[in-house]
């Protein structure tokens, strides 16, 4: 006792054994906060106090807020393996907790899963399932998977790897299952769109996704430049050339109603009814612009007058009677009737006020 009181405690555990006294010395570590030693006295002197003396270690952890260390879990669980204690060693694995590293986790719950495996089997598919789960939660998401996989359930561990965004091991889980690289595939495409990852779509063969994504978030440049290099359709191209234009005309400004124009002369817009609806609110923003004055004489040529539309010129006049001027033509192929009056009278008034 004089040594135990003197933190001399591995000379007063011989003292306690010489007197065959073991439980003083279990004792002794216990008050001392020394489970370790105190686990090491149990399994070699009083086998049947090994758990009594593993719930107790577990509750101090509690007491002081930690959750234990790995290897304070691995040493306690291995005193129930070696008494083929197998269900109180799986239930101490998946106790663990808090710990700072995730791989600590992970070794100690597998080893539940592997216990389950050998001595547990009635348990070992509940066990597999628990810990797969926990391993997501800390984004173990490859070594949650594989569990999955090994009990059969495929799909879900292909849903394991879709959520944490390991795509490639998705995909090699679902090798030989075509709905299901289907999905995989489906998953990972709205997984780039949600990032914007225009590169990586393109890459896939999804440009006609990447342009969607940059019509989006209004990158035009890169847009057309995407477009071109993967020699996009004429009909693809006005859609993208119609919704630039929105965008142009939402700003108001006369400079941005001139791009527009330009922008329809050089990629032809289709002639469905909202692009029917543009052109029209487009001829209209043009042709009735304010003059700066009324009396003053226009430029000779097709050049800006001197005092004539402000923000604008004839020549974007002129680009405005050939932009309409090939709609009309589409629309005649196309429909083979008549012009919708409204946006004939638009373009015969951009004809008359570029000859004039």
């Amino acid at each position: 006792k004089d040594k135990a009181e003197a933190s001399e405690h591995r000379a007063a555990e011989e003292l306690y054994l010489t007197s065959s006294r073991p439980e003083l010395a279990l004792a002794m570590y216990q008050e001392a906060d020394l489970w370790d030693d105190a686990l090491r006295v149990a399994q070699m002197h009083l086998p049947h106090k090994v758990q009594e003396v593993s719930a107790a270690h577990q509750r101090a952890m509690a007491r002081g807020g930690k959750g234990g260390s790995r290897n304070d879990y691995l040493s306690q669980g291995k005193l129930y393996e070696q008494q083929k204690q197998w269900m109180d060693a799986i239930d101490l694995y998946l106790s663990a907790k808090g710990l700072d590293n995730p791989s600590d986790l992970e070794t100690i719950w597998m080893r539940a899963i592997e216990i389950a495996r050998n001595h547990a089997p009635n348990r070992y598919v509940e066990i597999a399932v628990d810990v797969s789960r926990r391993l997501s939660s800390i984004r173990r998401v490859d070594a949650a998977a594989d569990i999955l996989f090994e009990i059969g359930r495929t799909e879900d561990a292909v849903t394991v790897c879709i959520n944490g965004a390991r795509f490639d091991k998705a995909k090699q889980l679902a090798q030989g299952n075509a709905s299901m690289k289907v999905r995989v595939d489906e998953a990972y495409r709205l997984h780039l769109i949600a990032k914007e990852d225009t590169g990586e779509l393109v890459e896939l063969g999804r440009a006609d996704v990447a342009l969607d994504v940059l019509a989006k978030r209004g990158d035009w440049d890169r847009l057309w430049e995407v477009a071109a290099k993967e020699r996009a359709t004429s009909s693809i191209l006005g859609k993208y050339a119609i919704m630039q234009c929105e965008e142009l005309l939402k700003a108001g400004e006369a400079a941005d109603t001139d791009r527009a124009v330009r922008l329809l002369h050089a990629k032809p817009g289709p002639t469905n009814d909202s692009a029917v609806n543009l052109y029209k609110r487009l001829s209209k923003m043009i042709l009735g612009r304010q003059k700066d004055g009324e009396s003053a004489p226009r430029s000779e040529g097709k050049g800006e007058s001197k005092g004539g539309v402000s923000g604008g010129s004839e020549e974007t006049i002129t680009v405005l009677r050939e932009v309409l001027f090939r709609a009309a033509n589409q629309m005649r192929t196309t429909s083979g009737g008549a012009l919708p009056v409204e946006f004939q009278d638009c373009l015969m008034a951009a004809h008359y006020q570029n000859m004039f």
